[in-house]
């Protein structure tokens, strides 16, 4: 159901959250920029047809200003998630046309996601994508979706997307939050099991509980709000993890303290 507002008169909302789209993307302020993604993306399908008019109006052939760039990108971005056929469109007719090298290369970036690539699950209002190149015997979404049910709903609330990916070189986080998106991504690496049985069980489980261990410290900066990442608040985002973990664990309270001493500080 829309809001009020959106209701109301979507276009009219829809219009002026391009022209401050538009706005951020020139004096390079990623904090209005992200804000106004979140909510061109509340609109739905409503903002796809604006997007499309004014990706539209630019003149893709020429670099004019450097911000340029950053506004194709992000427009672009955002069609891609709202309407991913509408946005490959684009991006076809676009690259069979002359196109600035940048600019080229930036659409490509974007036309490189699919949804074809992930097992697409919803819990209530998180939907959760997992890599299709990751095994199915791992279980993986349906792990997320346990440790999801251990969060107080007001804080599954907050999450609005969860990305688990596979191990891949240019990763450098084994857990990611994207501030004001809400978005979390969780890397799923996978590793050589022992030849023994029963140590294949217990490799298996503790990684599993290193990664239960990440993600509610991903949780923990979604609920604080967190977008600075500073020592501060990773300190708090790994205090509400422990917190949640103890719940769980009331046994391992002495592993949860070492684990909170020798995790990686990357967010």
């Amino acid at each position: 159901m829309k809001s009020p507002a959106t209701a109301q008169n979507p276009k009219d909302h829809i219009d002026l959250a391009i022209q401050q789209l538009k706005k951020g993307a020139f004096i390079q302020n990623s904090e209005v920029t992200d804000e106004v993604y979140v909510k061109l993306y509340g609109f739905g399908e409503d903002a796809v047809a604006p997007l499309l008019q004014e990706l539209q109006k630019i003149d893709l052939t020429r670099l004019e200003h450097k911000n340029v760039l950053s506004l194709i990108s992000g427009m672009s971005t955002i069609l891609h998630d709202l309407d991913e056929t509408a946005s490959c469109t684009f991006i076809t007719k676009a690259l069979e046309q002359k196109c600035h090298p940048a600019i080229r290369q930036a659409l490509e970036i974007v036309a490189r996601f699919s949804l074809d690539d992930y097992r697409a699950t919803t819990l209530g209002t998180i939907r959760i994508f997992e890599d299709k190149t990751i095994d199915l015997k791992q279980q993986a979404s349906h792990k997320v979706e346990g440790w999801l049910q251990n969060l107080p709903a007001e804080d599954q609330g907050r999450i609005s997307r969860i990305y688990i990916l596979p191990e891949r070189e240019s990763y450098d986080y084994t857990t990611y939050y994207r501030p004001r998106f809400n978005i979390i991504t969780l890397r799923w690496d996978s590793y050589a099991k022992p030849d023994n049985r029963i140590l294949q069980v217990i490799f298996g489980r503790g990684l599993d509980f290193l990664r239960e261990v990440g993600f509610y410290q991903e949780a923990g900066h979604c609920h604080y709000g967190h977008t600075e990442f500073d020592k501060d608040e990773k300190k708090e985002a790994r205090i509400y993890g422990a917190r949640i973990m103890r719940t769980l664990y009331p046994k391992l309270t002495s592993v949860l303290r070492i684990l909170n001493k020798i995790l990686p500080e990357k967010a």
